[in-house]
């Protein structure tokens, strides 16, 4: 014998799961959009080129929604493969550095003091979707400035000359690595085996300047002759917003006060040859 179902005679009863269950999946959807985001940041490639570099640590900058903002300074030695960060849901800059010493981190820039050569500094920077649950992404760290090799043909040692590069830009922008502008000023290093060297932070402009100065017998300095090396490589290739910055080797004819100009590759790959 069959029996029949029989319905709930008050609607209500009947709704009253069914509005139970939407009620429960808005509640649960509110929460899960209270919750943070957990971001995986992938070190292990970062990990590498500072042991290449023998840096001391890696820096990382994070600011995101809410005000959120965080800064680490991981020791070397304490780098794992992969970094778990939680922060509030939403988008999320992410910066972070290898090689900087003379840098200062100040309100989102990293700056130069005046009078020193660049760091060799190498950076990271991402704009980072966090609004899901899980996010990740992997830390590759770029070369931020450009090496100048400089060698003075035909000057004799008690030329006395020395160096002074300068320019408009000393500083790069946390988040986003771009030049932040503020005055470059620095001798370049003088070599055991002879020329110089000198760093260079990544520029903003074409005003990069090389002057070659003698020091005369009062002690003061003399302007020989100033090269106007940034507009001369801009002009012939160099790009300052390479993700890695080429090195240039400079070699001056001190007879004719004229000088020849190679691009090197950062990498060590190839050069061009160019004449000031």
């Amino acid at each position: 014998m069959e029996t029949a179902m029989t319905l709930p005679s008050n609607p209500v009863t009947l709704l009253f799961p069914i509005l139970l269950t939407i009620v429960l999946s808005c509640a649960i959807r509110e929460e899960r959009i209270d919750c943070p985001s957990t971001l995986s940041l992938n070190l292990s490639e970062a990990r590498g080129v500072i042991k290449e570099l023998s840096a001391n640590r890696l820096d990382l900058a994070i600011r995101g929604e809410n005000e959120y903002a965080d800064i680490r300074k991981i020791g070397a030695g304490d780098i794992p493969n992969c970094l778990e960060i939680q922060l509030p849901r939403g988008y999320a800059e992410v910066g972070a550095f290898a090689g900087g010493g003379n840098m200062q981190f100040l309100s989102g820039t990293l700056l130069l003091p005046i009078g020193h050569e660049a760091d060799m500094l190498w950076g990271y920077c991402a704009d980072i979707d966090c609004t899901s649950e899980h996010t990740a992404d992997t830390v590759i760290l770029h070369k931020q400035f450009c090496t100048i090799d400089i060698n003075i043909s035909g000057m004799t040692p008690d030329e006395n000359c020395h160096i002074n590069v300068e320019g408009n830009w000393n500083g790069l922008g946390a988040y986003d690595l771009t030049p932040v502008k503020g005055d470059f000023n620095t001798l370049a290093e003088s070599l055991p085996y002879g020329g110089f060297r000198v760093r260079v932070p990544r520029q903003g402009d074409n005003s990069l300047k090389m002057h070659l100065m003698r020091q005369t017998r009062a002690g003061t300095g003399e302007l020989i002759k100033t090269f106007s090396i940034g507009g001369i490589m801009a002009g012939n290739g160099y790009n300052w917003d390479a993700s890695d910055l080429d090195d240039i080797a400079v070699t001056i004819d001190y007879a004719t006060l004229s000088a020849e100009i190679s691009i090197t590759g950062w990498d060590g790959g190839g050069s061009k040859d160019y004449i000031l």
